[in-house]
């Protein structure tokens, strides 16, 4: 599908929003590839394996260049650490409100074994006040804010409510 959307439509940008069931390094690679690239955002669970980008080669170090640095914190551990640097938002909310979220956001190597390792720009979220639990969400364009990949993923949830609210009982 990518692809078709993508040959249909070859200059302009696209972003494509999905759920934690798409979050895969293998598409992430995929959009990443193509000859204009295409931005994945999605859900990224708390303990996926996330790196630090490699450092240079050794002097005299044979063998294969590293794909990734070392491992860093689970997502899980980072938002129970009470080193962790958060920084507020306020969001467009439901209703024409604004909603006041706290995020910390990095680059880091999402990896899968028997996978090229993926960059990504992912973003933390919790909710000092309220209804949402704690949360991440990745992007595979790295220069991306936080502040943007929360509101793509908010205005993916008012297009999913649409849907749902438009089927048929019993389909």
């Amino acid at each position: 599908m990518v692809n078709k959307v993508r040959r249909s439509q070859p200059a302009r940008e696209i972003v494509l929003v999905e759920d934690g069931s798409y979050a895969a390094v293998a598409l992430g690679n995929h959009c990443r590839r193509l000859h204009w690239p295409v931005k994945l955002v999605s859900r990224l669970r708390l303990d996926a394996r996330r790196y630090d980008l490699p450092g240079p080669r050794p002097q005299g170090k044979r063998g294969p260049t590293p794909q990734k640095g070392l491992r860093q914190p689970s997502l899980a551990t980072r938002l129970q650490d009470a080193q962790t640097r958060w920084h507020e938002l306020a969001i467009p909310w439901y209703g024409g409100q604004e909603k006041k979220i706290e995020v910390v956001t990095d680059v880091s190597l999402w990896y899968r074994a028997r996978e090229e390792p993926l960059p990504i720009r992912w973003v933390l979220i919790r909710c000092p006040d309220g209804p949402l639990k704690p949360q991440a969400l990745f992007c595979t364009d790295t220069s991306v804010t936080a502040r943007q990949i929360v509101l793509w993923l908010i205005a993916r949830w008012g297009i999913g409510v649409t849907f749902e609210s438009a089927r048929l009982p019993g389909l």
